[in-house]
């Protein structure tokens, strides 16, 4: 029942209601009754923001980057991937350390779970990306079956350790918490509580209907690899801490690190500076639309580009697809990002496989901030 409050144009949803085929219609009034209806995902209390998040990621990451051995960098390793798969999939430390290669498909962005609870979980492509890049390397012998094989207490001691360094309240960063922040995360977008007792391998009721599964179990994938932390038509959104800032005039140049280590450059007038109230460390997205976005042919003997654009980046080509004017261009960046340009025809065209140099004007990143 809509009550009188809702802004919502009535005439709208009747006809969006009338149009959906039958199935369609049972499973959205299923929606709609159980999207809240569990008490077991509406904790909103010890819980670590998306921000917070953002935060403990990017400074795993950073302590891998600052390892003086390859012991060191191997531990470090471990413990960030150990935190990758409690942020974005969910799984409870016990099946994080049974993991082997034979539980990634890094081609579909998924793991997949064969022992107790055997299910699939959709990971964020970037995500995806970056954890072939760190379980590929050198690092790990090619013989080392469980590269995530940790014990408990292991893991209590470094995640204390972030907590101290991150500046984040002594007892709040755990894997129950980290986990629960990623389910209530997810129930936060409109994820119904079957898919996140899906995605959590708790037991469906003999009564579901199979159809409610599989649309529950679709949406969890969809919800699952998002990427983008903001809704927005820009095809490139990066998120990340800043790490510096310089005046030049009216004009301010700031620099965000993303938690995969990509450093973007963004030109903003002192105005837009103090309305988003950006200080070192604080969390900002950076969107960049398409047709802003640059490519340019890599030469094998040459790794560096003379250039006046601030943020120049080195990718490989992922797709290529054209019409009468225009082609878009993807292309991978260094830390599993993907990036999308927009370019005339007649402009250089590359092709799958291609390595490329990727620039970005800094006067064309649009910064976003969370005033809340």
């Amino acid at each position: 029942m809509i009550n009188n409050n809702t802004s919502l144009d009535i005439t709208y949803i009747k006809d969006f209601v009338s149009n959906l085929k039958n199935e369609e219609y049972d499973y959205l009034v299923y929606f709609l009754k159980n999207k809240n209806s569990d008490k077991n995902f509406n904790t909103t209390q010890n819980l670590l923001t998306a921000n917070e998040l953002l935060i403990i990621e990017t400074w795993l990451f950073e302590q891998i980057e600052k390892s003086k051995n390859s012991k060191t960098r191997l531990a470090r390793k471990k413990i960030w991937g150990i935190f990758i798969f409690l942020r974005y999939a969910a799984l409870t430390p016990a099946e994080i350390f049974s993991l082997t290669e034979k539980n990634f498909d890094f081609a579909n962005g998924c793991i997949q779970l064969t022992a107790q609870n055997p299910r699939v979980i959709k990971l964020p492509l970037n995500v995806c990306r970056r954890l072939q890049k760190v379980f590929t390397a050198s690092e790990f012998p090619p013989d080392l079956k469980f590269p995530l094989r940790s014990d408990s207490g292991f893991l209590r001691r470094s995640l204390q350790r972030c907590a101290a360094r991150c500046a984040l309240a002594k007892g709040l960063v755990n894997a129950r918490t980290i986990r629960n922040s990623r389910l209530q995360e997810l129930k936060s977008l409109g994820l119904p509580t079957l898919a996140l007792n899906i995605l959590t391998a708790k037991a469906c009721t003999k009564h579901t209907d199979p159809f409610q599964i599989k649309m529950a179990t679709q949406l969890l994938q969809e919800y699952c690899q998002m990427e983008s932390p903001i809704k927005t038509s820009a095809r490139n959104v990066f998120q990340g801490r800043v790490e510096s800032i310089e005046h030049a005039g009216f004009m301010v140049r700031v620099t965000i690190r993303t938690s995969g280590g990509l450093n973007i450059a963004a030109l903003i007038t002192d105005k837009s500076y103090y309305r988003l109230q950006i200080m070192p460390g604080k969390i900002l997205t950076a969107s960049i639309k398409a047709p802003w976005v640059t490519v340019q042919p890599l030469l094998e003997d040459k790794t560096d580009l003379l250039t006046s654009q601030e943020n120049t980046f080195i990718g490989s080509i992922e797709t290529v697809r054209s019409d009468a004017l225009l082609s878009e261009i993807t292309a991978v960046l260094a830390d599993g990002s993907l990036v999308c340009s927009l370019q005339e025809k007649t402009s250089y065209l590359p092709k799958a496989g291609d390595r490329v140099f990727v620039l970005i004007k800094a006067l064309a990143v649009v910064l976003h901030a969370d005033l809340g």
